[in-house]
């Protein structure tokens, strides 16, 4: 096969060969000094170049490998955001760094990218079990913090977003490594849907801790303070290696949220998914009552409180021998007469792979299996009426007396 070259003509009139990859290189090479050199402006970023408009313009190209590593692509990322993505107008954006500083500021986009920039490949860990290896550009932390006059005091930085939620991290975990405040992925700008203008690249914290949509970087002398998805009982360190969840200490064990516990804790135990969850002398496992209070709004049913139970859980392997676990989990009973089908598509819309199909236990029961991220849940029917084949169907396929419930709990 011919290498694909052009031609360069000399003053002496001869036509030289030259391989045209060169050229192309040379030539992104002169664009991408412009860039870091400032010449393009914010409109260049977004794609909104002030040119000619009889000039088509083109999508920037993902960038799936670099410098021969391979790269996750930008649309495989899911959106667990707790509203959905959102849609930050530049034109009246500004990220305000605040709280315990010399001067606060209110940062347009191009202001916050007018400063040395950064590039790296960065993987992100979701607790749910994905991740992704991405080409993270953005600027340092570090260096708004510094131009800002961070207080000596001010150990920890409170990140807050367009949609209301929030983290926190200790300020040396800042100022000890280049952690990125990207606004461009893979070779590309963020979008809404993965955090523009910018996106926290929290290296080596689990992925609810990459806030994105940042609109606020509040310096405090709290580190007690508690995010969005850490007053649910997940880990404020956020590290990679160590538990997701918070440990308890022994005087905030279950076991002692009773009467004598005192208000404060029960509180605490409560605001897991308050107002649903009230006893909070029971004790709770935070993911777990996280995950059945979704899955108790998606099918839009009305569910008892949730009490500790030993969830009986039954697989059987390819060779149909069954394979029986009791695992220490949580369950409320459906108190809508119609709820079965909803729940069930409930729970396969909030990602559950259903694991057991249909098992039943004897004759108007089933029992049917799902799976997600280490926690399994089982959605069980008991029938207490039955009608014949030549007998008038019911008003409601399930007597408002049967039994519908959902256990869920870890799988070991």
């Amino acid at each position: 096969m011919t290498r694909e070259k052009i031609f360069k003509r000399t003053s002496g009139g001869k036509k030289v060969p030259q391989n045209i990859t060169a050229v192309r290189v040379a030539l992104w090479a002169l664009v991408g000094l412009a860039f870091l050199a400032g010449a393009l402006t914010v409109a260049d970023l977004r794609g909104r170049l002030p040119i000619d408009p009889g000039v088509k313009r083109l999508s920037p190209v993902e960038v799936r490998e670099y410098q021969g590593e391979k790269l996750s692509s930008v649309t495989d990322l899911p959106d667990n955001s707790i509203k959905g993505p959102q849609h930050v107008d530049l034109e009246t954006y500004r990220l305000g760094i605040t709280g315990l500083v010399d001067g606060p500021q209110k940062l347009t986009y191009a202001e916050v990218l007018d400063r040395q920039r950064y590039a790296k490949v960065i993987d992100l860990f979701c607790v749910e079990g994905w991740s992704a290896r991405l080409l993270w550009e953005g600027v340092l932390v570090r260096d708004l913090l510094q131009e800002a006059g961070a207080w000596p005091e001010a150990d920890t930085v409170i990140f807050h977003a367009q949609d209301g939620y929030t983290t926190s991290l200790p300020r040396a975990y800042f100022e000890e490594n280049d952690i990125l405040l990207g606004f461009n992925m893979n070779g590309s700008p963020l979008l809404p849907e993965t955090g523009f203008p910018f996106q926290l690249v929290a290296e080596d914290k689990w992925g609810y801790k990459w806030i994105k949509w940042v609109t606020q970087i509040e310096l405090s002398d709290d580190p007690d303070y508690r995010g969005t998805w850490e007053q649910y009982g997940y880990s404020n360190s956020g590290d990679l290696g160590a538990s997701k969840f918070e440990p308890l200490a022994a005087e905030e064990s279950p076991e002692s949220c009773n009467e004598d516990a005192g208000e404060e804790w029960c509180q605490r135990l409560k605001r897991c998914v308050d107002p649903w969850f009230t006893p909070c002398e029971l004790g709770y496992d935070a993911a777990v009552i996280r995950r059945m209070d979704t899955i108790r709004r998606a099918a839009s049913a009305d569910f008892s409180y949730p009490v500790p139970t030993t969830v009986d859980w039954r697989r059987y392997p390819t060779d149909y021998q069954m394979v029986q676990l009791e695992i220490a989990g949580w369950t409320m009973e459906a108190l809508d007469s119609d709820a079965l089908y909803r729940i069930e598509t409930a729970l396969l819309e909030e990602g559950y792979r259903q694991d057991i199909h249909n098992m039943a236990d004897g004759a108007g029961s089933g029992r049917w299996g799902f799976v997600r991220g280490g926690l399994a849940c089982v959605l069980q029917f008991q029938a207490v009426e039955f009608y014949g084949p030549d007998e008038p169907e019911p008003d409601h396929p399930i007597n408002e007396n049967d039994d519908i419930t959902v256990s869920c709990g870890r799988l070991p």
